[in-house]
Parts: C-alpha cells; structure tokens; sequence
C-alpha cells in the first residue's frame, strides 16, 4: 500500500507540474501580447503626437497670418485710407 500512495502521489506531482507549465506558457503568451499592444499603443501615441505638432503649426501660422492682414488693415485705417476692395 505504502508503494501504491507513493505511485500515487508521483502521478499527481506529474499533473501538477504539466498544469503549472501550462500556465506558464499561457502568460508567457499573454504577456507577449500585452508587449505588442504596448508597442502598438506607443507607436500610435506617437504619430498622434506628430499630427498634433503639425496642427498646432498650421494653426500658429493661419493665426500669425491673420493677425498680420488685420495689423496692415489698422495701418491703412490709421493712415485714413481705405483697404482695396472698399
């Protein structure tokens, strides 16, 4: 009997450790797949950092053109003429 709970035993510390290799390689799986999301969510972050650093300067150069047509329109103004066109 002593033999048998032995046997026994070397079977279920068997399972065990399949199970836990099991395991282990699904979160190795899984964490390889969170590291590509991250990449991936890095990447992204970083084009829409790009796209945001271009937007901002179009806007900084619309805003720095339309200030300077109303500079030169005050100009004409304060010279007492007209802006063609009126």
């Amino acid at each position: 009997m002593n033999q048998t709970a032995t046997i026994g035993d070397s079977h279920l510390l068997v399972l065990a450790s399949l199970t836990l290799l099991s395991e282990m390689r699904d979160l190795q799986h899984d964490k390889a797949a969170v590291e590509s999301d991250v990449g991936k969510a890095g990447a992204a972050r970083e084009n829409l950092s790009t796209r945001l650093d271009d937007m901002e300067q179009a806007v900084v150069a619309a805003l720095t053109q339309a200030a300077e047509k109303i500079e030169a329109m005050a100009q004409t103004n304060a010279n007492g003429d007209l802006p063609s066109g009126q």
